[in-house]
Order: structure tokens, then C-alpha cells, then sequence
């Protein structure tokens, strides 16, 4: 649990807090670790509080790296209790891991840590089972270090994926400002400019009274011009803003063939961990539409190194793994 490492101070001038982002130093270890241990007890199966803000911020895309450890199991008096708990874990898991299964739960315990009276504890569930399970869970950890390559090609691989994500979506927001823009301001000028310019020619070539009136006619034509331009640039901040709001039904839109022709329920995951990077671009852009343009070649050629340079990465870490061996 994170407060096993360090637990929150309590005073009033931290308001409870550590002193530190321990949520930037969690995923800080986390991305630089090749196996990570996620213990959980049967009498608080859940995740509620930090260890929900761990797994949902600090620990989001590094799933790949988890070994996830119901401990403690002979504190468990009958098989309906290992169910519940074995049940309330799997339940809280889904709601925090975007995965279409449910991950493997190592079920084990510490023998000789609790003893009855007569110094033997009578057990109704299969003690054996647990105890090889924890010998599967000790022989992950030792086999830590040939984890390494293939955690750093399952990074390499989401990063791209995310990428490609970010670049579509941003892509299609990027389009859909530009086409936005040029009809507004086309609409405006045509609305605005062209009566403007038929006027001040009538003005021009046909007006024989007073001469400060073509003049004065111009001066306010420009100060509605401006006016009316101010106006249409911040009506296109307020749909930019509101395009950022609307994010997820770009990435529906981007997406909707994978959703009706394959099972494509590990994108949306994805895309929980990606939104948040493409709103911060979005917003950090003084316009959508000078956003650099992201040619279709450049993502196909990320679906290439996908769907090829990855899996002859993963060919040479199982071939280094051999030699190793």
C-alpha cells in the first residue's frame, strides 16, 4: 500500500500532506521498475483513497509490470469469505485497470505467521495451492531482470500507440477548426465587406452633397469591420474551447470502425490516458488551427513500426533471453 512507505504527516500546516507530490514520486519509481508488486489484504480488498489515486494517476499505462497479490489468504475462514474478497478485489481492479479481462490475482500467503492454540491453525481452504502460488509470485521477482527488455519494448509500443492516438484526434480537431474558421470569416466578409464596398462605390462615384460624408462613412465602416472581426475571433476561441470539451466524441468519430467491426474496448482505456496530454496540447496552442498539419503518412508509418519494427523487437528479447538462458 503506498502508505507502507510513507505515511501521510498529520499536522496542520501540511493539511495532511507528505511535503511532496507523492503521486509524481510513486510513478516516478514506477516507470524506472521492472516489476511491481501490488499487495492486497483480504479484510480491505478495495481501492479507495490513495491507493485509488496511485493506481489511476501514478501507475496509468504501466499495468504491463503488475503482479497483483492477494495476501494473506489463511486469515480467510471458508471459501465463501476467499470468494467475497477474491470477488470484491476483481470488481475494484476493473473499475481502476482499463482491461477487457480481469487480471491474474496471485492468491498466497506467509506460512508459520499465524498459529492457533495448540500451535497449529486448522484451515478448511487448499493451503498447498497457496503456497505454490507464492512460489510462482517469488519466481516473477527473480525473473525481474529478463522482464527489463520486454517492459521497455511494451513501453515503446504504448507510447507509440498513444501517439498515434493523440495525433489522430488533435488531427481531426486541427480540421475541424480550419474548415470552421474559413466559413465564419468568409461568411462575415461576404456579409459585411461586400454591402460595405457596394455602398462606399455608390458613395464615391455618386454622392454630390456634403464631402465629409464618404469619409465619415469609411471611418465607421472600419470601426465596424474591426469590430465585427473581434467579435468572430472570439467567437472561434469559444469553439476551440469548446471542441476540447468535446474531445471524446472526436475520438468516437476517429475510432467508430474499430468499435463496429472489431472488439476495440482496450482503445478506450487507452484514450483515458491519453486525453489529458491531447487537451494540454490543445490548450497550450494560441490557435487549433496553427497547429502543425500531421500528414496520413506519418501516422501510417506509425502503424508500421507497430505492426513490424515492435514485433521483431520482441523477436530479439526472446532470442536475447535464450542466449541468457
Amino acid at each position: 500500500t503506498p502508505g507502507m512507505i510513507d505515511m501521510p504527516v498529520k499536522s496542520e500546516s501540511m493539511a495532511g500532506g507528505r511535503g511532496y507530490n507523492f503521486l509524481e514520486v510513486v510513478r516516478w519509481f514506477a516507470k524506472r521498475a521492472d516489476l511491481i508488486l501490488l499487495l492486497f489484504d483480504p479484510d480491505r480488498p478495495g481501492t479507495t483513497g490513495e491507493s485509488l489515486d496511485v493506481l489511476t494517476r501514478s501507475m496509468a499505462g504501466l499495468d504491463h509490470k503488475f503482479v497483483i497479490i492477494l495476501n494473506k489468504v489463511d486469515q480467510l475462514d471458508s471459501s465463501v469469505d476467499f470468494a467475497r474478497a477474491y470477488g470484491t478485489l476483481g470488481w475494484a481492479l476493473s473499475k481502476v485497470i482499463p482491461r477487457k479481462d480481469i487480471p491474474q490475482i496471485y492468491t498466497m500467503y506467509n506460512a508459520g505467521i499465524d498459529h492457533g492454540e495448540n500451535g497449529v491453525r486448522q484451515h478448511k481452504l487448499p493451503l498447498e495451492a497457496f503456497r505454490q502460488k507464492r512460489e510462482e509470485v517469488v519466481a516473477e521477482v527473480l525473473r525481474a531482470k529478463a522482464r527489463h527488455w520486454d517492459n521497455v519494448i511494451t513501453s515503446t509500443e504504448d507510447t507509440l500507440r498513444q501517439l498515434e492516438m493523440v495525433a489522430t484526434v488533435t488531427g481531426a480537431v486541427r480540421q475541424r477548426v480550419r474548415r470552421q474558421a474559413s466559413e465564419v470569416f468568409s461568411y462575415g466578409a461576404l456579409g459585411l465587406g461586400l454591402p460595405g464596398l457596394i455602398v462606399g462605390n455608390v458613395l464615391r462615384t455618386k454622392w454630390t452633397g456634403a464631402k465629409w460624408v464618404p469619409t465619415g462613412y469609411w471611418t465607421a465602416f472600419g470601426f465596424l469591420a474591426y469590430g465585427a472581426t473581434c467579435f468572430l475571433r472570439e467567437y472561434m476561441r469559444q469553439f476551440e474551447r469548446l471542441q476540447v470539451a468535446d474531445l471524446d466524441n472526436y475520438f468516437e468519430e476517429a475510432y467508430a470502425w474499430f468499435f463496429i467491426h472489431i472488439d476495440a474496448e482496450d482503445l478506450r482505456g487507452r484514450w483515458a490516458t491519453v486525453r489529458p496530454r491531447a487537451a494540454s496540447i490543445l490548450k497550450a496552442a494560441n490557435s487549433f488551427g496553427t497547429l502543425p498539419m500531421i500528414e496520413s503518412w506519418e501516422i501510417r508509418r506509425i502503424d508500421e513500426c507497430l505492426e513490424k519494427d515492435v514485433w521483431y523487437l520482441r523477436l530479439l528479447a526472446k532470442l536475447m533471453r535464450g542466449s541468457e538462458a
